[in-house]
């Protein structure tokens, strides 16, 4: 067995140190993962930092990069596997520690742990329309717009108009919407720096009938989605002409277990967390789906959730 990589205990210590005077009251050591990812599993980050404001996330960015220190940024957890054995280095989590919307009509201005439904009922109020299917989707808006998420036919990028990243020298780049090459599930920004604000471009709309969407698709998701149980969302990307639900559920595997993590009896696509699951279950329950549904239609399904840490 891989012996798990582990930090000097005084290079932590004094790692705190400099990170603490940088974001006073907001550095953690050993910070257990499982409260910070829907799946509710994964190990401890050896340091943990939740800034406030752009010039501390800027700071612990140059920091961490001047220093080569391994860096995980995260935001609202629901579409990431930190696996059992923890993530060395410096995580830091922009959630709402980090959050903030302005709205000037049609544009509404985010800062990156806001959460993507927070961003979607502000529009509904405004009467701004082009959200609706973002009400239902548990992620902050860096996250989003890492992930490019979307939902009944619609994501992220279509809404877009400018995106402002801290690049790992400490600059900040602002991207426009026409610089922007989002993919299905996809977006070029990650390897340029941290998302700390996004603005959307929306379109005025009826409030009643804006609402009455946003309902319809949260009801849709109460319906086919195992919301009562901790998940990561969709665990596969769709296949070209293809859903990954369909091909799990065609391959036998709808409720098949391991160890605490079953494949969703409601939606073939989601992997839940009955209890006691560990992420080392999960990891083995996504091979055993990549390897069925290759061995039964020649498809390798590509995972859609992001998996981070050490074994």
């Amino acid at each position: 067995m891989k012996k798990k990589k582990v930090w000097p205990e005084e290079e932590i210590l004094r790692i705190e140190r400099d990170l603490s005077r940088l974001v006073p009251g907001g550095v953690t050591v050993g910070e257990p993962m499982d409260r910070h990812t829907t799946w509710r599993v994964g190990g401890k980050a050896d340091l943990f930092v939740r800034p406030t404001t752009v010039d501390q996330v800027r700071e612990v960015i140059c920091y961490v990069h001047s220093r080569g220190l391994p860096f995980h940024v995260i935001g609202n957890g629901s579409n990431l596997l930190v696996l059992d054995g923890g993530l060395r280095g410096v995580t830091m989590q922009l959630k709402d520690n980090f959050q903030g919307i302005k709205v000037r009509r049609p544009y509404i201005t985010a800062l990156a742990g806001t959460l993507l439904t927070q961003v979607a009922k502000r529009a509904a109020a405004c009467g701004l329309t082009g959200l609706e299917f973002a009400a239902g989707i548990p992620a902050t808006v860096g996250g989003a717009v890492v992930m490019n998420a979307g939902a009944f036919g619609s994501s992220v990028s279509e809404r877009l108009q400018r995106v402002r990243v801290i690049r790992f020298d400490g600059q900040h780049i602002v991207f426009q919407r026409e610089q922007l090459e989002n993919r299905y599930r996809r977006n070029p920004l990650p390897d340029k720096g941290v998302v700390v604000e996004a603005v959307f471009v929306l379109a005025p709309g009826d409030k009643e009938e804006i609402y009455r969407t946003m309902e319809r698709y949260n009801e849709e998701r109460r319906r086919k989605q195992p919301l009562q149980w901790p998940n990561a969302g969709s665990v596969f990307k769709n296949p070209p002409g293809a859903t990954a639900g369909e091909l799990i559920e065609k391959a036998g595997l709808k409720g098949y277990t391991i160890g605490g993590a079953q494949i969703s009896e409601q939606h073939a696509n989601f992997i839940i967390n009955t209890g006691k699951a560990t992420a080392a279950d999960i990891v083995l329950l996504i091979r055993t789906v990549q390897r069925r549904v290759a061995e039964k239609f020649g498809i390798v399904l590509e995972p859609e959730v992001k998996i981070i840490g050490e074994p």
